[in-house]
């Protein structure tokens, strides 16, 4: 059977929509309207397949990410141009081992495939590898509020709090940096005072809803959309 050859358009939009799943978080279902009484958003894994390949792409190699958005590369090839990746199973990463793979390191970043498990021989080895390569990984991947899986398994002083909420989670810890942290309060801030256009809308919801809905698909921290909202009314 012959091979279906895409378009250029069918090849950017299938790009855009594993674009969208790399970028977007599951907000989940909210409860009692207000900041006091907001159910926070549903756990939702990091990124797979496609999806994660591209976000790899899109921190590690921006060109080829670019030629991918528009049309110019299948995902799939542009991962191989980059990293190579073997299609026989990798050796497993040991204790007497010091190198890793590129699918090892995206374990260290994302976590084990659901499907396929760790590459690792085991937690120990898995845990000597993030130590070894930190420094590397952590200025790759510790930036915009997010940190590699690694991180928070063998690191992090609290608790993972899933995909959506892990922005606010490391604010409200204290764990960012001084310019993540301006950064990310700058962007959560032009949300919010977005959503309080007369006719903002989110997925479907209107008024008062629509900003609630929209402060909580962002993962804006109820403490700073309180402060904001105090401020808005005293203004």
């Amino acid at each position: 059977m012959a091979r279906r050859v895409e378009t250029k358009q069918q090849l950017i939009e299938r790009a855009r929509r594993y674009d969208a799943l790399d970028r977007a978080s599951d907000h989940g279902r909210i409860g009692h309207p207000g900041p006091a009484g907001w159910r926070k958003p549903r756990t939702a894994p990091p990124a797979t397949g496609h999806a994660a390949l591209l976000r790899r792409l899109r921190k590690l190699r921006p060109d080829l990410h670019a030629k991918c958005m528009a049309g110019e590369l299948t995902i799939g090839r542009a991962g191989a141009m980059a990293f190579n990746k073997p299609k026989s199973a990798p050796t497993p990463y040991t204790n007497n081992d010091k190198s890793i793979t590129a699918s090892q390191e995206m374990e260290l970043w994302l976590g084990p495939s659901p499907r396929g498990g760790s590459l690792f021989s085991d937690d120990e080895a898995r845990h000597r590898a993030w130590f070894e390569n930190r420094a590397r990984l952590m200025e790759l991947f510790a930036h915009d509020g997010r940190r590699p899986q690694a991180w928070w398994r063998y690191e992090a002083p609290i608790p993972f709090p899933g995909f959506s909420q892990e922005r606010s989670a490391l604010w409200e810890a204290g764990l960012l940096d001084k310019a993540e942290k301006r950064d990310l309060e700058s962007r959560w801030h032009h949300e919010f005072r977005r959503s309080l256009a007369p006719d903002f809308t989110h997925l479907g919801l209107r008024g008062y809803e629509a900003h609630i809905a929209h402060l909580v698909f962002h993962d804006v921290p109820a403490a700073l959309a309180e402060r904001w909202a105090a401020e808005a009314e005293a203004a």
